[in-house]
Order: structure tokens, then C-alpha cells, then sequence
């Protein structure tokens, strides 16, 4: 969601415009009631830009957004300019199996003591040597962005019945594509991104050693560097 690029946000140079999406159900966004689809999702994000008048636009996602993004640099690839995946796992069977949440479990962790539950996810997603204010910062901001388990729980069933049912047609991701992820990633394995890297076509991937899942938030600068690099470099190209 969008409050995952609040941070990294400061660090995307080079005078971009950046549309932080809130997804379905999250932040701003109206809530929902009826199941949706990743696919629904990535139309949500055409039709904003749309509604702005972008017919063209760079795309960024992280983890899950990561593969809604991958949705709409393959189903509307006139449109996508350049595709950014901050720790996507991939779509198919040759990629390693992202373990999902169950509904008891998330339901569980929204429970009496939230504050607890988030910083123990945020413990298990940083690196173990990460700051310790700098996990207290992403706590702080998860705390503000708290949303309704409802919610999360469609959100979590569109993300896991598109990675065990879903399909992305890689070969028709044309655009130039900056792959990043953990070195230590527990969550979504880094092996996501050397597949993804085999897959599509003029991909390039790096590696941010010494950190795992939330490396966006655990380095922006030297993340914000790596994507203001890539879109400088896709701009100039243009």
C-alpha cells in the first residue's frame, strides 16, 4: 500500500511525480465488501492515471503491489514506460511458493494487542542488524496506517489465489524492468528475482546486501539512488 513508499518517497530524485495509490479497502480508499482480483487491482491503478490524464507512466511495486504491477506492465504494456519490483515473487510454478497468511491468522494478528503484532512482523522482517531506530520508525508508520482486517483479509485472499492460480504473460513485458530485493528476504525469497531477471526481457537486477523484506524501508537512500538512477536512465532514453 501506499504508506510503504512514505519514506522512500524523499529519496526518488530527479523531479518524478509520484501517484501513491491507496489500494481497494486501504487508507482513503473506499472499503469494500465484495471479493476482487489482482487484476481488478491493477485496472484501479490504469484508470487513476487515466482519470489524471497520464496515458503513459512508469510503474513501482513492492512486494505484492510488485505483482500487481506485473499485471499492468503485461496486460497494458503501451502504457508502462518502465516496471520497478521491490521484492515481488513471481507468478508460476517454477518460482519458489510464497507461504500466505490464513484468515485466522490474520484475523489473530488484529486481535487484542496490535501494537505487539506489529512489531513483532516488523522484527521478523528487518535484518538483524538494521537500526533500531529505524525499525521504530517503521513501526510508527504502520501504527498510523493500521487498517481494518476486514479489508486485509480480501486483500490477502485476491494476493493468494492469484499466486496459485494466477498467470502473467512475461514475454509481453516489453519495457525496461529494475529488479531489487533482500539479500535475506524471508518473506518473498530473493530467488524471485533471478527468475523474474530469466523472464523478462530487458530486466536488471541488484541485490541489497544485509537486508531482508522492508529493505526499501530499511534503506531508502540507497534505494531511492538505485530507482532515481533507473528512471533517470529510462527518461533520457525516451
Amino acid at each position: 500500500d501506499h504508506y510503504n513508499f512514505l519514506e522512500l518517497a524523499h529519496y526518488i530524485k530527479n523531479n518524478n511525480k509520484l501517484f501513491l495509490l491507496h489500494n481497494r479497502g486501504m487508507g482513503l480508499s473506499s472499503k469494500v465488501e465484495k471479493p476482487y482480483t489482482i487484476e481488478d487491482m491493477a485496472l484501479d491503478a490504469v484508470r487513476v492515471m487515466d482519470k489524471f490524464g497520464y496515458s503513459q507512466f512508469h510503474v513501482c511495486g513492492i512486494s505484492m503491489g510488485g505483482v500487481i504491477a506485473q499485471c499492468i506492465a503485461s496486460q497494458f504494456p503501451e502504457k508502462v514506460l518502465s516496471l520497478s519490483l521491490l521484492c515481488s515473487p513471481g507468478v508460476g510454478p517454477e518460482f519458489p511458493k510464497t507461504i500466505p497468511l490464513s484468515e485466522d491468522q490474520i484475523r489473530q494478528s488484529y486481535g487484542e494487542n496490535v501494537e505487539a503484532s506489529i512489531s513483532r512482523t516488523v522484527e521478523l522482517l528487518t535484518h538483524e542488524q538494521a537500526d533500531e531506530k529505524v525499525k521504530q520508525k517503521i513501526i510508527q508508520i504502520r501504527k498510523e496506517h493500521l487498517p481494518q482486517v476486514d479489508q486485509v483479509v480480501l486483500q490477502n485472499n485476491a494476493i493468494c489465489e492469484f499466486l496459485s492460480e494466477g498467470k502473467i504473460e512475461y514475454e509481453k513485458i516489453q519495457c525496461p524492468t529494475l529488479l531489487l530485493t533482500g539479500d535475506q528476504d524471508v518473506m518473498v525469497s530473493a530467488e524471485n528475482s533471478k527468475i523474474l531477471n530469466s523472464k523478462i526481457k530487458y530486466s536488471h537486477k541488484e541485490v541489497i546486501p544485509r537486508s531482508n523484506h522492508l529493505f526499501f524501508m530499511e534503506k531508502p537512500i540507497d534505494v531511492g539512488a538505485y530507482l532515481s538512477d533507473f528512471l533517470d536512465l529510462v527518461n533520457k532514453e525516451l
